[in-house]
């Protein structure tokens, strides 16, 4: 979750709308010259006003904190009263039409605000941090609420979504503490991750049940303390994780027969969860949720079959050890230490996230055939007293399985030999890693004695490891990869710098890791790699370049984090996708984003301290919070489409004075 940051900040977004055409780099003709960002504050008392965009007003209330918007204005542009702690109150014309992302961020002393219904737009963190606002109106023609429009808005204590809005962003009303209810429209499609989330006096959640929500987003009621009932909509097919995490007064939730999915500890911490007695809670469509079955008590002691439950699905953490994550036994499954051996019959699609979370003593599992997906962390096997899990699975059974998320059996130290089945197409960061096989794998490498790197390539061509032998200083993904899983060429991640690593006491495998981050200067990943991994390429300080084929669709979350050196990039045009944090802390200089590209997830750029320019294609639909952020301190100039001003303040967060915004022509 996003930290508090302080509202003591320069308005420094106040981003212009300039011309310039279509093209791969608009940069290249632009017909026009973007004004200086920063300038637009008022002198002799009068407000900064071009046509009829209200560019700033800050400092310009009168003596009782009132501010009377001019007749004729129909854009308040973005920060245009950013930072003003003496504004209190403000009157709206009806000639005003949009009002732009960080509009009244920081406005202190701002008590209430009615919006007109002429208002089609309200912009990303509008009213973020506007400590002191009580009351809101709404307008009844806005569609869309975007990323922290009200984001710790302490004060507010009520707020009634107008009728026709389809939409609520992430971390909307996140930490709105005084917040108490809120009335939902019918037509509401969807409502981001932690919109509510630390809405400690939220009670009431009016109408609902009676939206189209179909997913239930991560975090998105975390903490609400207050809430006592939820009704969810009858199509609703997915709770995300921490959906209703610490919601410690929550003693009733119906949910519907439509679910199939649902996420790590999504109720986890709350007394309806808690306390319910059933032998296997079933929710939705076949998910189990939560036993009190005592495998000491079946006719093999230590056993645990499923088999006969008609179960889909095994979610929410079901029969974690939380002990293992330090959290309160008292939630958490509390025979998960009496589980040696768990059989998941055939039927069972997918195995949630934390399924088995610190369940060391599990010795055996036997998977069925119809099994798609293994979530992350389902069998992680270490526990904080150092202890490892001996468990044992074979996969020769899973011809349907697919995917197998992050940290799925990390720990698993009996896992001696991987049968991973052709079908596979994903496996996520640190799967194995901890895992007998994973060390049989570094060591027989180093033992061959031939100088070369190894791969371990599994399942439909996914490279799970890389073994980067001594002196080498590249790497050369092979021919027939499709995946390169999440950690396989992963670096070192400690702060110690050896001078002599090579006749260190530490493992081969950490050894292996110290390599990649100090010696690789050129990996090469050839054309039929489909998508690189979270974390695969973490950390490889002394790589200058990297060179992405045209069939890679996607780069995940972090997955060249930290490579520090590098300068230049060069994207597929098949990328669709680029995860969270993927090039953060680098030194790209200056990056034209592939058109087709269609989503750029969160902080996909941040801390890169010598980016200076970012052009982003119009065929991106999605971009998330802060893909540049304040780290970039040299970034100067932005090139996006105008779909995307609404959200200018939360894509590019706070933001240095010499940044210049340039939106395509509609």
């Amino acid at each position: 979750m996003k930290k508090i940051i302080s509202l003591i900040i320069a308005a420094a977004m106040l981003v212009l709308l300039v011309s310039c055409e279509t093209n791969t780099d608009p940069s290249k003709t632009t017909e026009s010259t973007p004004v200086a960002t920063t300038a637009n504050r008022p002198s002799a008392g009068e407000p900064v006003i071009e046509e009829t965009t209200l560019k700033s007003a800050v400092g310009l209330a009168d003596e009782n904190g009132a501010f009377a918007v001019p007749d004729g204005i129909t854009f308040i542009a973005e920060g245009a009263f950013a930072n003003d702690e003496k504004l209190v109150s403000v009157t709206i014309p009806d000639s005003v039409t949009d009002i732009g992302s960080g509009a009244f961020y920081g406005c202190t002393s701002l008590l209430s605000i009615t919006i007109p219904d002429s208002v089609t737009s309200l912009g990303s963190m509008a009213f973020y941090g506007c400590v002191s606002l009580e009351s809101v109106k709404l307008s009844e023609n806005i569609t869309t609420l975007y990323p922290e429009t009200f984001y710790y808005c302490q004060s507010l204590e009520s707020i009634d979504l107008p009728e026709k809005l389809t939409s609520v962003g992430p971390s909307c009303f996140y930490g709105c503490i005084a917040l108490s209810e809120v009335v939902f429209p019918m037509g509401l499609e969807a409502i981001g991750s932690n919109c509510f989330s630390g809405c400690i006096s939220l009670r009431e959640l009016t109408g609902l049940q009676n939206t189209k929500i179909e997913s239930v987003s991560d975090m998105v009621f975390a903490s609400c303390s207050a809430l006592l009932r939820i009704s969810l909509p009858l199509n609703v097919k997915s709770i995300g994780s921490g959906a209703f995490y610490g919601c410690t007064n929550l003693v009733e939730i119906n949910i519907p027969l439509s679910v199939t999915e649902v996420g790590m500890m999504a109720l986890s911490f709350t007394p309806w969860y808690r306390e319910n007695t059933e032998t296997f809670l079933i929710v939705g469509d076949g998910v189990l949720i939560k036993s009190n079955f005592n495998p000491n008590s079946a006719d093999e002691p230590g056993t645990l079959d499923l088999s006969g439950l008609e179960i889909k699905s095994i979610g929410n953490s079901c029969f974690a050890n939380v002990a293992a994550a330090q959290y309160s036994s008292a939630y958490g499954y509390k025979y998960h230490s009496n589980i040696k051996k768990v059989i998941i019959p055939e039927g069972v699609i997918s195995i949630g996230s934390g399924a088995f979370y610190g369940c060391a003593n599990i010795e055996s599992v036997t998977l069925p055939s119809t099994l798609e997906t293994i979530g992350g962390s389902a069998f992680y096997g270490f526990t904080t007293d150092g202890t490892f899990s001996d468990l044992t699975v074979s996969f020769a059974n899973c011809k349907s399985l697919k995917t197998i998320n992050d940290e799925a059996f990390f720990g698993c130290y009996g896992i001696e030999m991987l049968d991973i089945p052709s079908s596979v197409r994903y496996i996520g960061l640190n799967a194995f890693t901890e895992t007998a096989a994973y060390y049989d794998f570094i060591d027989s490498s180093r033992d061959i004695g031939d100088g070369e790197n190894k791969f371990k390539i599994v399942g439909d061509g996914v490279l799970l490891w890389v073994y980067v032998a001594k002196d080498q200083t590249s790497v050369v993904v092979p021919d027939g990869v499709k995946t390169v899983a999440g950690g396989a060429c992963s670096g070192w991640d400690s702060p110690v710098v050896y001078s002599d690593i090579e006749n260190s006491d530490n493992s081969e495998a950490i050894k292996v890791k110290y390599r990649i981050t100090y010696n690789i200067t050129s990996v090469t990943i050839p054309e039929g790699v489909e998508r690189i991994g979270s974390n695969a390429f973490y950390r490889l300080i002394a790589l200058p370049s990297i060179e992405i084929p045209d069939s890679v669709a996607v780069i995940d979350t972090s997955a060249f984090y930290q490579c520090g050196t590098i300068e230049s990039i060069r994207l597929g045009k098949g990328l669709k996708s680029l995860g969270s944090y993927a090039f953060a802390v680098t030194s790209i200089k200056n990056v034209t984003l592939p058109e087709g590209l269609e989503n750029i997830d969160s902080g996909a750029f941040a801390q890169c301290e010598a980016l200076e320019r970012l052009v982003i294609p119009r065929s991106v639909g999605s971009i998330g919070a802060a893909i540049i952020d304040d780290g970039c301190t040299a970034f100067s100039a932005l090139y996006i489409s105008p779909l995307f001003r609404a959200q200018i303040f939360t894509i590019a967060d706070a933001q240095n004075p010499g940044l210049k915004v340039y939106y395509y022509n509609e």
